[in-house]
């Protein structure tokens, strides 16, 4: 864990942090939305735009399995 305070420090926050992402309760839901969010960040776009993207799925309430199925598209 003293590695990953060190590059925290050094780099910035998570991005689970970020967006708001609570893992540590190991909840299915926010696990869901970590692994959209990693989805996202495999994506050959910038930072910004990832997370951009996933605030506004965040603010369409588009965060979990089957929001995403309703809306006809693909992530």
């Amino acid at each position: 864990m003293k590695d990953v305070a060190l590059l925290i420090e050094k780099f910035g926050q998570r991005y689970s942090e970020i967006l708001g992402i609570n893992l540590r309760e190991g909840d299915k839901k926010e696990i869901f939305k970590w692994f959209l969010d990693s989805v996202l960040f495999g994506a050959p776009i910038n930072e910004t735009a990832v997370i951009r993207t996933y605030k506004c799925f965040e603010k369409h309430g588009i965060l979990t399995p089957e929001s995403i199925v309703k809306t006809g598209g693909k992530v």
